[in-house]
């Protein structure tokens, strides 16, 4: 039996407690990512000519979710006419997505662009004539003056060219629409808020047709819209992540990593893992088993430190470091502060590597798996190799510089003991949040 595309109408509720509603299209199997429609001045949801309607089709077989909803003052919204409540709806609406690691694109029409920050990265913004500063002149003065009473009615037998134009940059189509009546203080609050579209947005402009009446003009925007949504899901600006994965040996961090991998990719998400730490095993435990005079001991292990020193800092900046620039989410396994701890341990002062580490990217997220170390010790006797420091002595050590690390640094502290899907969860959400944090997408 075949799943079949759904549509689902959400209540959707503000932090005052009213209510309105979105409608959500979405495909058949699990969303690659999600694509918001912000209707212009005037519109419902479905937008001009049901424009939106018919993209939303074209999203769904694309196996994204589509998500429409009017605006407040707009279509059959009970809410008043407010930007901060735009602006608050289109950040509720993002908290509905389905696949919270894939990319969120928003399509949206002239005064619709208010609502949404120049700083968006999310997911692409495509632009449909939206308007902008240049827009508005003396018309809008033309305009204002004829407010009674602190309303505007629009009656389109009663405007001339000008004055057309002006509602037209908000996403309003005069010649169709039957009348509209806007609160001067809202159009000023908008007029306010308008800023010049930012470069990365996706501006299509068909030649004659800005509000894409004809039917060639729709075709095309569809088929950009394909395009667009065909491209991997982490390539939007702005989308790539670093994840460092910490904890002594024993604690799970491989397994953790494997895991929160397949999950984000399953999402629709590009992501690598790294061992930037993981030697050539066979020349290290060669180095190691080498038996010299008193006090060679203290060079090897100096040897090793710089081994993995340059080891580390060469993964970090020639591999790690332009992934991520290019949108993909790295989870590296076991890195910068795991170096620090392990050559501590060792007696092996690491300030000459300082410069070289300066230069390394930062995590983003960095997951510290916690463990007794009686589980981690259990763990290591069942390998085949044990790993850096196998003895409780060294594990202790390392455990508690770990811990002075976590109380040091915004680390996301896990329970290793724990169940594995309990901690993959805990893992996802904590880079789910940082996500969230960095894109928020409602201007402020």
């Amino acid at each position: 039996m075949h799943s079949r595309a759904a549509t689902v109408l959400q209540s959707v509720a503000l932090a005052d407690g009213r209510e309105f509603t979105c409608l959500v299209d979405r495909p058949p199997s699990p969303a690659r990512g999600a694509v918001l429609f912000l209707s212009g001045l005037g519109e419902d949801r479905s937008g001009h000519n049901y424009l939106f309607s018919e993209l939303s089709r074209t999203v769904v077989e694309a196996g994204y979710e589509a998500l429409r909803f009017d605006f407040g003052g707009q279509g059959d919204s009970l809410l008043p006419l407010d930007l901060d409540i735009w602006r608050e709806q289109f950040d509720r609406v993002l908290a509905l997505v389905t696949n919270p690691y894939g990319p969120v694109h928003v399509v949206l029409r002239g005064a619709a662009r208010a609502a949404v920050a120049d700083r968006y990265d999310r997911g692409y913004v495509v632009a449909l004539r939206p308007a902008e500063p240049g827009d508005f002149g003396a018309s809008s003065q033309r305009v204002r003056s004829r407010s009674l009473c602190g309303l505007l009615k629009l009656r389109p037998d009663d405007v001339d060219r000008e004055e057309a134009e002006f509602w037209t940059a908000l996403g309003v189509e005069v010649r169709a629409i039957g009348g509209l009546f806007v609160a001067d203080e809202f159009l000023a609050q908008l007029l306010a808020s308008i800023r010049p579209v930012p470069s990365s947005w996706v501006v299509p402009r068909p030649s004659g047709d800005p509000l894409f009446l004809l039917e060639s003009s729709r075709k095309a925007l569809a088929e950009k819209l394909s395009k667009l949504l065909a491209a991997p899901a982490a390539s939007t600006v702005g989308a790539g992540l670093l994840v460092a994965v910490e904890g002594i040996d024993g604690s799970g961090k491989s397994t953790l990593v494997e895991a929160i991998a397949r999950e984000l990719s399953a999402a629709g998400v590009r992501v690598r893992v790294e061992r930037p730490l993981t030697p050539d095993r066979e020349f290290v435990d060669r180095v190691r088993a080498l038996h010299a005079r008193a006090g060679a001991d203290r060079v090897k292990q100096a040897f090793l430190a710089a081994y993995f020193s340059y080891r580390l800092a060469t993964v970090a900046n020639a591999v790690i470091e332009p992934l991520v620039a290019a949108g993909e989410i790295i989870v590296a396994d076991r890195y910068l502060d795991s170096h620090r701890v392990n050559q501590s341990v060792f007696g092996v002062d690491l300030d000459d590597f300082e410069p070289l580490f300066a230069a390394m990217p930062r995590p983003d997220v960095t997951l510290y798996l916690d463990v007794p170390l009686d589980v981690a010790l259990a763990r290591l006797s069942r390998r085949a190799h044990h790993g850096v420091g196998d003895d409780v002595r060294f594990l202790e050590q390392a455990r508690a510089r770990f811990e002075t690390l976590a109380e040091q640094n915004e680390w996301v502290r896990l329970d290793g003991a724990n169940p594995l899907e309990d901690v993959v969860s805990d893992g996802l959400a904590a880079i789910t949040g940082k996500l969230g944090r960095r894109e928020l997408a409602v201007a402020r």
